[in-house]
């Protein structure tokens, strides 16, 4: 980006993924990616109507890794977390409820104000995708608890080792935030060496969420009617990074199921998992000894098998055609060839089994030829 190198935490790249798979990864490089794709400016207003400060110098890529003039305290994280946590309401943090003389007069108590600063079908959205750190993420120790939470860590640190780590977790009726570190690395000062977001906050978040509800329930995030979750085609997804809905042919394990506010989920269902279709436009024609088979595959997901009939019924495999999205031409000798002869297509779905075997469609219309060579008799 410019002059400006991150990189992710094992020093990889994890190539096209979903937001749901960086956010669980806490990747690096997609959150600068959509940062900058979104405009430093607008993520910096964003973030200021959830009570995050900023300096003036704060004007770079590098705040989408936290890379503030001043930084955050973990009283302003987490009001802006508790936002989330009420579904996209912001409330400024507070620490005195009230003041009371002696006599036990109140002198002073906290109004609270609210702000929408998110959609609650946005909020459920992030909350989602920040569930799935909680339970299979960078914080999934917290899935040892069983309890409905969402969470984000976060590390920092160079070659000498980490010397801030955070998680922030919440439920829909408490936010928590937890940093760990040093304000500086003067004097070589860093943390042992497997600390980590998900380490030693995570286990200090474990004991206070297990205490808050100790012989309770705790509240599931309830789903807005603004929300909806839709079926993806998983493979289309992996494939060309692009969300379709999943279709009636879809197996169960290529299904994945996704978050969307209503009417911004996808429409077209995959074109992959459909009952194969078998070409319109076979066409053959007969050029001296050879015989030309030309036709359009109707889907470059299936599998064209191209046959030739003879006059008793019987046929052979003359060629597999795979993922091919252009015409298709094939020539076929038939210099040792007597008789009236058939050619035929057969579709069949790469993925799609029946008893083991691809699923096939019904076969293309037969184009005849008739094939005659004259028989030299000797007197």
């Amino acid at each position: 980006f410019g002059d400006y190198a991150p990189k992710n935490a094992n020093g990889r790249y994890a190539g096209w993924i979903t937001m749901r798979e960086a956010v669980t990864k806490s990747l690096n490089l997609p959150a600068v990616s959509l940062f900058r794709d979104l405009g430093v400016s607008y993520c910096k207003a964003f973030a200021a109507r959830f009570g995050i400060p900023f300096d003036v110098r704060d004007d770079s890529l590098t705040l989408a890794l936290g890379g503030f003039t001043y930084g955050v305290s973990p009283y302003r994280l987490c009001g802006a977390y508790a936002a989330l946590a009420s579904g996209g309401i912001y409330r400024e943090p507070y620490v005195i409820t009230r003041i009371t003389d002696r006599a036990g007069t109140v002198l002073y108590r906290h109004e609270s104000e609210e702000t929408r600063v998110m959609s609650a079908g946005n909020a459920y959205v992030l909350t989602s995708l920040l569930r799935s750190v909680a339970t299979q993420g960078t914080a999934s120790r917290l899935s040892e608890l069983s309890l409905p939470l969402a969470a984000k860590t976060g590390t920092v640190g160079d070659e000498t080792g980490n010397r801030d780590v955070w998680l922030a977790c919440y439920n829909p009726d408490y936010a928590a935030v937890v940093w760990m570190g040093f304000d500086d690395a003067s004097g070589g000062r860093c943390l042992p060496g497997d600390s980590g977001g998900g380490t030693y906050p995570a286990i200090l978040l474990s004991y206070v969420f297990s205490a808050l509800y100790e012989g309770r329930e705790a509240p599931d995030f309830p789903v807005p009617d603004s929300v909806i979750s839709v079926p993806l085609d998983a493979t289309t997804l992996k494939n060309e990074h692009v969300a379709v809905l999943a279709g009636s042919l879809t197996p169960a394990d290529h299904i994945v199921y996704e978050y969307f506010v209503r009417g911004t989920q996808p429409m077209t269902v995959s074109e992959y998992w459909q009952l194969p279709e078998p070409p319109t436009d076979l066409v053959v024609t007969l050029s001296g000894d050879v015989a030309e088979i030309t036709f359009t595959p109707p889907s470059r997901y299936m599998t064209y098998r191209l046959y030739r009939e003879d006059a008793d019924g019987f046929s052979i495999l003359l060629s597999t055609f795979e993922s091919a999205a252009y015409p298709v031409s094939f020539s076929d000798p038939v210099d040792r060839l007597n008789g009236v002869y058939a050619y035929y297509v057969v579709p069949a779905h790469p993925s799609l089994l029946v008893d083991g075997a691809p699923l096939c469609g019904k076969p293309s219309g037969k184009r005849w030829i008739s094939v005659y060579h004259p028989i030299s008799l000797s007197p």
